[in-house]
């Protein structure tokens, strides 16, 4: 899918788009803004890869376990699969650039602060990262747990 791709492709560009000068970081060649792109299409690709996982996973319970239609699906419950995963990933994803959020975690660009381990009062960017890695972890975990009980439910039945 699309946000696979975007995923993979953040993935295979590293340390690359880290500001180059940063300590410890093997070719970080990149800047503020490319670290910040980074980390949009990181957390974009990382969000609603899940997300339309768990989407996939609704419509196989829906047409294995309750014998939905083409046509149900298509209009009833294809619109809300695409909606929600694009809305969550996209609203995340765009709200991590006003709060500064994008910065060098380690391997890549990411949710961090910066400089590294800083408090709430001595962090440059990335003041409120601890609360958007918990957004983060919970949307992932939540789309684990909806394929977890939505392939689970259709074990039962068949």
């Amino acid at each position: 899918s699309c946000s696979d791709m975007i995923a993979s492709i953040v993935n295979i560009l590293s340390t690359w788009p880290i500001p180059e000068g940063s300590e410890g970081i093997y070719l970080a060649s990149g800047t503020t803004e490319t670290c910040t792109a980074q980390g949009f299409f990181n957390e974009l690709g990382n969000l609603a890869t899940p997300m339309y996982n768990a989407s996939l996973c609704v419509y196989y319970v829906l047409v294995i376990r309750d014998g939905w239609k083409e046509d149900q699906i298509r209009t009833r419950a294809e619109p809300w699969m695409h909606l929600i995963p694009m809305t969550v990933a996209f609203t995340i994803a765009i709200l991590g650039i006003p709060f500064t959020l994008y910065n060098n975690s380690g391997w890549m660009c990411w949710i961090a602060s910066y400089p590294g381990k800083c408090s709430r009062d001595t962090c440059t960017r990335g003041n409120h990262y601890d609360i958007f890695r918990w957004v983060h972890y919970t949307v992932v975990w939540t789309a684990i747990l909806i394929v977890t009980v939505g392939m689970y439910s259709i074990y039962r039945k068949v």
